[in-house]
């Protein structure tokens, strides 16, 4: 059935994540995102590969994921955190301030909430 060939494909994406094969596990996610919606974690695993490198690519892989899983706040703190990269301050305080409602806490998270709130001037807020 296509659920398990995609469930296969999510499983050899993983494994060549733990290979250290990150081009082609991103290629597998890529095509795994393409075909199905059953797998959310895709876009959270391909955004984060994109991360480290792709920013613009990693924002967009994040918002697809949060569209599906729209309550995570860890997705929510790491679209701050890439928006933050790339210097858009007010929409990274727009998502440190949704990941904290989805249940995301800490000093990590209000320490770059303080720095897009200085850097958007609501000094109040940081």
């Amino acid at each position: 059935s296509p659920k398990d060939v995609y469930g296969k494909l999510f499983k050899q994406a993983l494994d060549k994540g733990r290979e250290r094969d990150y081009v082609k596990a991103s290629d597998i996610l890529t095509r795994l995102v393409a075909e199905s919606d059953d797998y959310p974690e895709a876009w959270l695993i391909l955004a984060a590969s994109h991360a480290l490198g792709h920013t613009g690519k990693a924002v967009a892989a994040f918002a697809e994921y949060l569209a599906r899983k729209p309550e995570d706040g860890a997705g929510w703190f790491f679209l701050g955190r890439e928006y933050l990269a790339l210097g858009l301050y007010r929409e990274a305080a727009r998502a440190f301030r949704a990941a904290n409602e989805h249940g995301r806490d800490g000093a990590e998270l209000w320490t770059f909430t303080g720095i897009a709130e200085l850097k958007c001037r609501r000094f109040r807020r940081a």
